[in-house]
């Protein structure tokens, strides 16, 4: 079943062993040391092209959900107080004013979950605290209302019964593509555990022809390269200009709610695009150039598309990441004596948590019916029973290394993002 899919884990730890006492004590609120306010959409597309930027060094295949990262995270800024809430916000580009973020994050995840998309685009968070552990009431009430986030309570002193519950819950919200998303280990200890699933599931609105995937070369590099299983098929559609350093096509889902775009450079260029691919260009670029790729029909060119198919999963291990892109004290033992160290008093009323674990899993699967396990029709045109092109197509033959995202059309919001360096790796 053909799909993407994504799952983020962020798991707080007790500093110590003392006892807690529930606290009605309010949030506190802090100011991040920037002029420019985001959306909740654009902070997410400024995550992704930070962490893109991250990983770009890797020598294979990249694939993560800025989105799931993001609001995993967030949940958790939610209970950080002073310099440790103003380093997660500076680095997550969120807004320092609690209600209009709160709000703007109500509003996307309603938006993406909404019931009447003609496709499955779901997300699920949840919070997993340790039995008896005391969290401030209005802490949780945040994460109800706004992130739409369920509350389990677990037992983390057996903590592979703890994991094995959470594994399952994932299993479940993934279709069963993630089962093992964390191991007693790695929540041992915990106070709580804070999760992200989303599940998207989409036909494309042309379908390729299964009879067209044909073996093709795809260039790893300017010298070597292999054989690949390439679909073909010719459709009307734009090809855009990402700022000089790669081709741009947009390929729809059912009814335009969301489009996967394909950022073609030339061969051996791709380290001139990844250098401009920033969170500031890609919030611009979309902005400017989202309306007019998602138009079709007589007007716009005939293009003969190849693309690859591929499948890949990866394992990202980001606690390193996020601290060394400016938000080390979310991962600091607290010190309540002296005060240094992380502090995450807005949840428990206590400066006795931080954060051990953010891990994040990720698996695409691109194929002849899209992201998707139902079919739709193929838009073609027949005169007596031969496809007549529109005009004649203008190739775009995807037959080298590539960036491509997952958007959502409504939002402009990078719900994936990854590369393909070698379409035939499986991580």
């Amino acid at each position: 079943m053909p799909f993407g899919l994504a799952l983020s884990a962020l798991v707080l730890s007790f500093s110590g062993g003392c006892n807690r006492m529930l606290s009605t004590a309010p949030l506190a609120s802090t100011s991040k040391p920037s002029s420019t306010v985001y959306t909740p959409p654009q902070a997410t597309n400024m995550l992704g092209c930070g962490l893109y930027n991250f990983y770009q060094s890797q020598s294979g295949n990249i694939f993560f959900s800025p989105f799931s990262i993001i609001t995993c995270v967030a949940m958790a800024q939610e209970g950080a107080v002073g310099p440790t809430q103003t380093q997660m916000q500076t680095v997550l580009n969120l807004n320092p004013n609690t209600t209009t973020r709160l709000t703007g994050f109500q509003q996307l995840i309603g938006e993406i979950n909404s019931p009447s998309r003609p496709y499955t685009l779901a997300t699920a968070d949840n919070l997993w605290p340790q039995q008896n552990f005391s969290i401030l009431s209005s802490y949780v009430s945040i994460l109800q209302n706004y992130y739409d986030s369920g509350v389990t309570a677990l037992n983390y002193g057996n903590p592979a019964g703890a994991a094995q519950t959470i594994d399952g819950a994932v299993s479940q919200e993934t279709d069963g593509y993630i089962p093992n998303l964390l191991n007693a280990s790695e929540v041992s200890g915990a106070a709580l555990v804070l999760t992200n699933a989303i599940y998207f599931q989409a036909n494309w609105q042309s379908q390729f022809v299964t009879s067209g995937t044909i073996p093709q070369t795809f260039n790893l590099t300017s010298t070597t390269s292999e054989t690949v299983s390439m679909m073909n098929e010719t459709l009307n559609t734009p090809i855009g200009n990402y700022n000089g350093a790669a081709s741009v096509i947009a390929l729809p889902y059912t009814n335009d709610g969301a489009s996967m775009y394909i950022f073609l450079p030339p061969l051996g260029g791709m380290t001139t695009l990844e250098g401009l691919m920033t969170g500031s260009n890609i919030n611009s670029w979309l902005a400017a150039n989202s309306a007019s790729m998602a138009v079709s029909g007589p007007s716009v060119p005939s293009v003969a598309l190849s693309l690859p198919k591929f499948t890949f999963s990866t394992n990202y291990q980001l606690r390193a990441t996020l601290s060394s892109m400016g938000m080390p004290l979310a991962f600091t033992i607290p010190n309540p004596t002296t005060g240094a160290g992380a502090n995450f008093s807005g949840i428990d009323g206590n400066q006795d948590l931080y954060i051990s674990q953010v891990i994040h899993q990720a698996y695409i699967d691109v194929t002849e019916t899209g992201t998707a396990a139902a079919a739709t029709a193929v838009v073609m045109i027949y005169i007596e029973g031969t496809f007549i092109p529109l005009s004649t197509p203008i190739s775009f033959t995807v037959d080298h290394p590539f960036i491509f995202m997952i958007v959502d059309n409504a939002t402009n919001t990078v719900l994936f993002m990854g590369r393909v360096n070698d379409p035939l790796s499986t991580s």
